[in-house]
């Protein structure tokens, strides 16, 4: 999987490099030769700046660029009328533009404010009106080229991130489920049991590290398929419903699934008042454990059709009713044990209602 994360990756900046190439040009070409404008290096500059990200985010993006430049041209034609000193002008165009900029409406693009006021001014354009609005025009074709480019030449869409992203639950929670079914499934080493029962607990931990990716994996994909013409959007929104259901589904259970898994470590290794988990019990939780990894990389394979994870789920069920019966009709030798029985049901019912 990391080779072809790597490889995507690789001719992902293949790809946008190319754009930005292309747009840039395409910018330049258009203000300088087509406008006839002099210098127009603000309209390339805008077109690179909007490669690269979501169609909507360029769209929002160069809405802020075309309103911060043009403040920042504002800023520096108003300074510069009321102050004739070029050095004062600069700093006072400056700390002003800092401070507009600060505006939330602006994002993250109101640094430029500042920076185009700066640049007016150290370019003698402040006080020349056409200059002004030339800067304002470049701009404007800069992000037009940028947004077109990005939106028809092989426009992102961020599906394989999502797709690496719930995979890597899918292991994580999978391999870690299916370890805890093994541990239960032999009879509890002493010597062993210790460690294991520590690296489970910090898989589960780290299971809630990829949900967290996983989740904001979806959210970009989420966003790249708005406005996308890439006849591969409409699949890939279909696996995003698919995936981001599982995910929640998952985040949702994870808590009860982590208390299995302690529940599962404390029957092996017990502390106080709790006492080894009794054989039938042992294998009765090691049966329904397995079946709620199967459960959870079914709903991870967007390859899976719902009959598939129906056909999971009833097994999973039956696993877990089997456990329950295992856990009351069995003659406990302490009521430690007991304890340790109805610890490890308790969660498991609750996991698999929220998985599923």
């Amino acid at each position: 999987m990391r080779q072809s994360v790597s490889r995507d990756r690789t001719i992902e900046t293949l790809v946008v490099s190319a754009k930005m190439a292309g747009a840039a040009a395409a910018a330049w070409i258009l203000a300088s030769e087509l406008l006839s404008m002099t210098q127009p290096f603000l309209a390339p500059y805008a077109a690179v700046f909007l490669i690269g990200v979501t169609i909507s985010r360029s769209l929002r993006s160069a809405a802020e660029q075309i309103a911060t430049v043009t403040v920042g041209v504002l800023v520096a034609a108003l300074v510069v009328r009321v102050i004739g000193e070029p050095s004062v002008a600069l700093a006072v165009s400056v700390f002003i533009g800092a401070l507009v900029g600060r505006w939330s409406k602006f994002g993250t693009s109101g640094i430029w404010i500042p920076v185009t006021a700066l640049l007016m001014v150290t370019y003698g354009s402040a006080s020349d009106p056409v200059a002004l609005l030339d800067r304002v025009i470049e701009l404007a074709v800069g992000a037009a080229v940028g947004v077109a480019v990005n939106a028809l030449a092989a426009p992102p869409l961020y599906w394989r991130e999502s797709q690496h992203a719930v995979q890597s639950v899918s292991s994580a929670a999978g391999s870690l489920l299916r370890d805890v079914a093994r541990g239960l499934d032999l009879e509890p080493d002493r010597s062993a049991v210790d460690e294991r029962s520590s690296q489970w607990r910090a898989r589960s931990d780290a299971v809630r590290v990829e949900v967290r990716r996983a989740q904001a994996a979806l959210i970009w994909t989420d966003e790249s398929t708005r406005g996308n013409l890439r006849r591969s959007a409409v699949p890939t929104r279909v696996s995003h419903r698919w995936w981001k259901a599982t995910v929640g589904a998952i985040d949702a259970s994870w808590t009860e699934c982590g208390e299995f898994v302690d529940a599962a470590a404390v029957g092996l290794d017990p502390i106080a008042p709790f006492h080894v988990l009794e054989d039938d019990v042992r294998v009765a939780g090691a049966g329904f454990v397995r079946a709620l990894a199967d459960v959870v990389e079914c709903r991870c394979d967007a390859h899976r059709t719902q009959a598939d994870v129906v056909d999971r789920i009833a097994a999973a069920e039956e696993a877990l009713a089997e456990l329950v019966h295992t856990a009351v009709a069995s003659e406990q030798e302490s009521a430690g044990a007991t304890m340790s029985a109805g610890r490890l049901v308790g969660p498991a019912t609750a996991a698999l209602r929220a998985l599923t």
